[in-house]
């Protein structure tokens, strides 16, 4: 229950002194067996940003440094054994990608010209690239410029940042999707619940800031929503835009 809260997936900045004061309390998932939480609200991923003041490398299994950011220092474990590891014998090259499964901040020119390739992974079945690096999610910010709800299906919205316009859909059809057949009704009802919540958020005019899978949709790119946040700081679309371009030079080129 505590995995559907709407910071749950998303990378939340915290200081080093926060970080490392969370609760930690068993879970009920396979996949997280822990659970961290701070005042009742979950967390399962974060950033941090401060100088790296040790290092240690294991070469094929793994580098474990430290980060300091003047309020404490975090140990940060970044795996090496991929290729050997039993955990990845069954995904495909693409996802094996160091940036695969992150929320790359791309702007909308990019993002609408990525290479689309065929796939072999039964749920990706299309692979989106830029010069050799696989994608599989993104995020995006810029103002909301059309709104289409179909109630109890889907909202279909245009995130506009300057760049280009990208197409967004929330998928609003968890309460008689077979696709949560297998989820316990109260799992589904929370689903249902904050995919609401963000459709509410979601006005003409607004600053939002979306997140999301990348998909296609008679082939053209798009993005299938996880959450949404309204920027109420003015200057988050030039912060975003500068983010991309120093991040595309940088990592993604």
């Amino acid at each position: 229950m505590e995995q559907l809260h709407r910071l749950y997936n998303t990378h939340v900045k915290l200081l080093a002194f926060d970080l490392l004061s969370l609760t930690q309390t068993p879970s009920h998932s396979p996949s997280d067996p822990i659970s961290f939480s701070r005042g009742g609200t979950f967390f399962s991923r974060a950033e941090t940003v401060g100088t790296i003041t040790s290092r240690e490398l294991k070469p094929n299994k793994f580098l474990k440094f430290t980060v300091d950011d003047g309020t404490g220092c975090i140990v940060c474990v970044l795996w090496l054994n991929h290729l050997v590891s039993p955990y990845f014998s069954r995904c495909s090259p693409p996802s094996l990608h160091r940036l695969y499964n992150t929320h790359v901040k791309l702007l909308a020119f990019d993002l609408l010209s990525l290479t689309q390739t065929p796939s072999h992974s039964p749920s990706d079945p299309i692979s989106f690239s830029r010069g050799g690096t696989f994608f599989s999610r993104a995020e995006t910010v810029g103002t909301i410029t059309s709104r289409e709800l179909k109630p109890n299906k889907f909202l279909k919205f245009t995130v506009d940042d300057g760049t280009g316009c990208i197409v967004c859909v929330l998928w609003l059809n968890h309460l008689v999707s077979p696709n949560f057949s297998r989820c316990s009704p109260p799992s589904v009802r929370l689903i249902a619940q904050m995919a609401s919540h963000f459709a509410a958020e979601v006005r003409l005019g607004v600053v939002a800031r979306v997140r999301g899978r990348i998909t296609s949709y008679r082939g053209a790119v798009q993005i299938t929503v996880s959450d949404v946040v309204v920027e109420r700081d003015p200057n988050e679309e030039t912060l975003h835009l500068l983010e991309c371009m120093s991040l595309a030079s940088k990592c993604y080129n």
